[in-house]
């Protein structure tokens, strides 16, 4: 096997056919336009009972041909298009097209694979190497992350057919393939099917086997004997039939282990255990407790996708590091995200069968659907969670648990993660929080985890409808964790990065329209909350579009200010810097002049970065994208004030203001503009202040504090606690470069 090197994708525009359509129907008399060709000297691939593959070459791609066996051009033989249009994974299969000759349907699929995981199972001993080892070893982290992808809610997807056949290999990096049995559960209650379904049986759960409800948990016992195998072949075993617990092999099917009350604690913490670093979990047995755990016999035992995935990313296991870091390099936004494909609904004509004749609306409703949950489509502003939420059940704000005393949370699914911790989602009781997660080490002082606590209680005096608001915290011996609300789909640099995309669908063109709105009125929105924020003696002190959280509604998208730098923002750690003796942060891109200068930074700061958010915000608005224009200024844009002008002036003033249907009058857009250059201007005195940036913007119903509830018991911390986290809090607002509260620390830990 050659060295391992990430395999590349074609792009998500590639159109393989000559008409220019990604699905396309030959009639009496066409043939299919690519040309046969083999890999590795062979033409065909494989065989199963529903289809055969072979190499094609199209466009000078080669590309893996599926040929459906169904003569009948129905629903069954269509729906892993269907399943895979929506799925954008390196470790995924990737659909490039389809089309129909001679009432055969074929499905288009890239890449050629090298070898299957079965066949590099089956390597000789003599055979294997470092590079075997190694691609076997991160395999498991990197198909627990695909499962992981496959299950989140915003793709909800049961593959139903997990086996080593179906995990191909190609420069080392494992693909997952065949998802002729899988299914969807995107708008149901829950993931559970009954009744017959087509199965592997030798890799199937038992309640598969049974026939009886079923759910995610069933891929997760399939992937656990899949792991199990893996297991066997790291430790020298070659042939390629299934094992059992003992290596051996497995001819029947496996009705699950029934777990020690050990294994059962240690598979329902095993998210816990990865995130505190426990010893055991460099032990062989922690690893197949971890497989034993999967493959238990009652689906309510095993761990889910999402915890396994962190388990294996996270840690060094038994066989080491069991990712080789590509699920979440820098680049994992563009290699590893969702985005919808419609090729085959601009085709709706295939034998008059449904679903891609859906009507324009509708299909609109369904995209959204996937990138929002369900809220009243005539709701102005998210409800906020009362001021007598009770997360904890003990009427505390914050709670210190002991090592043995289990947090009433549940796990649902991880938003982030960083080297200090993670950020996941949770359910607390019947709502949805985000819990954001700081490792405390033994080494950590004492008046570092004092400082986060007097900053998330001054962090819990914010009420604005524009703010996260955190409604808890917790520590324990390992960790301190806040609560906060609402859970947010991206964050804006991810919500620019969407609108920025190019697509001839006129669905996703008239998404990307609103998306474009949802930018314009936000401005105001931003604006005001920085405005409450100052007036409240409180600065953000790091502005940037990925401490912007978005929501999207059934109007328009909802935008929050977070991470106000508690412990460590865990995106941007290269590129930021500290001033005032190295204890603050900010990142280096957004940050005023006189950060760059280490001079005192003040609310004017803000008002900078804020500037800078704004100017991508314009930009993304007027059709270019934020790579574009830091192409033009570069990656600094208070040390390129002479390109900033530039960009401004050449590129955006004069825009039409028209955008795919969008547009901007040339009057509103030299205002904004001019607004955005007196914001970013080089000189903290000439920068308006929030007040007279929200006076120049206008005013949205979402932004009045009036709808809030009130907060009395909320405390108002005092000068004392402000001084505690080491913040120069006076009231002398005559001096705009004040050291208010800053609410970014930059301390180690």
């Amino acid at each position: 096997m050659e060295n391992k090197v990430l395999p590349t994708r074609l792009p998500q525009d590639f159109i393989w056919s000559s008409t220019g359509n990604k699905h396309v129907e030959y009639g009496p008399g066409e043939q299919f336009e690519g040309t046969a060709a083999t890999f590795q000297g062979y033409d065909e691939l494989g065989e199963g009972g529903q289809a055969s593959v072979t190499v094609v070459k199209v466009k000078d791609h080669l590309l893996a041909r599926k040929r459906m066996h169904i003569e009948v051009l129905n629903e069954e033989c269509k729906r892993e298009a269907e399943i895979l249009e929506n799925i954008v994974h390196r470790h995924i299969i990737q659909l490039v097209g389809s089309y129909t000759l001679n009432r055969r349907f074929y499905l288009l699929l890239h890449p050629v694979a090298e070898c299957t995981l079965k066949e590099l199972m089956a390597t000789s001993l003599a055979e294997r190497g470092a590079i075997w080892e190694t691609c076997m070893k991160e395999a498991f982290g990197c198909l627990a992350t695909a499962i992981a992808f496959l299950h989140s809610k915003r793709i909800a997807v049961k593959h139903k057919d997990i086996k080593p056949s179906n995990v191909l290999f190609l420069k080392g990096n494992p693909i997952l393939t065949d998802f002729g049995l899988s299914n969807s559960f995107k708008g149901k209650e829950d993931s559970f099917s009954t009744g017959m379904t087509g199965k592997s049986v030798l890799y199937a759960a038992p309640e598969v086997i049974d026939e009886t409800a079923r759910g995610t948990s069933q891929d997760i016992f399939s992937l656990g004997l899949v792991f199990q195998d893996m297991f066997w072949a790291l430790q020298g075993r070659v042939h390629i039939k299934p094992s059992d617990q003992d290596g051996a092999h497995r001819s029947s099917p496996f009705h699950g282990a029934d777990l020690t009350q050990e294994q059962l604690e240690y598979s329902q913490k095993l998210r816990k255990l990865a995130f505190d670093n426990s010893p055991r979990l460099t032990e062989r047995d922690a690893f197949v407790d971890m497989i034993r755990g999967m493959t238990a016999r009652l689906p309510q035992n095993r761990p889910t996708a999402e915890a396994v995935s962190f388990f294996l990313r996270t840690n060094s296991t038994y066989f080491g590091k069991c990712c080789g870091g590509c699920c979440f390099d820098d680049h994992r936004l563009d290699q590893t995200t969702f985005q919808e494909w419609t090729g085959l609904n601009d085709y709706p004509h295939l034998q008059e069968q449904g679903p891609y004749d859906d009507g324009l609306i509708d299909r609109i409703r369904i995209a959204d659907m996937t990138v929002r949950e369900n809220i009243d489509d005539h709701t102005v502003m998210l409800a906020r969670v009362t001021p007598m939420f009770d997360w904890s059940g003990r009427g505390l704000f914050h709670i210190n648990y002991l090592p043995e005393e289990e947090v009433p949370l549940t796990s649902v699914s991880v938003l982030g993660t960083g080297g200090m911790g993670y950020v996941d989602a949770v359910m607390c009781g019947s709502r949805l929080l985000a819990r954001k997660s700081i490792r405390l080490f033994k080494r950590t002082k004492r008046s570092f985890f004092e400082q986060i606590q007097a900053e998330v209680n001054i962090m819990r005096t914010l009420q604005h409808p524009h703010i996260v608001q955190v409604v808890g915290s917790y520590s324990n011996h390992a960790s301190f964790s806040f609560l906060m609300s609402p859970v947010c789909e991206y964050d804006l640099a991810h919500f620019m990065r969407e609108c920025s995309l190019p697509s001839r669908d006129p669905v996703q063109r008239m998404i990307t329209r609103r998306n474009r709105f949802s930018l314009k009125r936000s401005m105001s929105c931003l604006a005001h909350a920085v405005e409450y924020m100052h007036d409240n003696m409180v600065r953000h002190n790091d502005i940037k579009p990925q401490n912007i959280v978005v929501k999207k509604g059934a109007q328009y998208a909802h935008m929050y200010f977070t991470d106000f730098g508690i412990g460590l923002d865990f995106s941007d750690l290269t590129s930021s810097m500290t001033a005032n003796g190295g204890t603050r942060l900010m990142t280096r891109r957004y940050a005023a002049p006189e950060g760059w200068a280490w001079d005192k930074r003040g609310r004017s700061s803000d008002i900078y970065s804020l500037g800078c958010v704004f100017l991508e915000m314009q930009t993304t608005i007027l059709g270019f994208s934020r790579e574009e224009m830091q192409q033009c200024i570069g990656l600094g844009y208070g040390d390129n004030l002479d390109k900033l002008g530039t960009w401004i002036n050449d590129r955006l003033r004069t825009h039409s203001g028209k955008v795919d249907g969008f547009k901007i009058t040339p009057k509103r857009n030299q205002e904004i503009l001019d607004l955005i250059l007196g914001m970013m201007d080089e000189n903290p005195s000439l920068r308006p202040r929030a007040n007279q940036v929200v006076n120049h913007l206008p005013s949205n119903e979402c932004c009045h504090l009036d709808v809030e509830e009130e907060t009395a018991d909320i405390p108002t911390p005092t000068n004392e606690a402000r001084e505690s986290i080491g913040a120069n809090y006076r009231e002398d607002e005559s001096d705009d470069t004040l050291m208010i509260y800053t609410a970014t620390t930059g301390s180690n830990i």
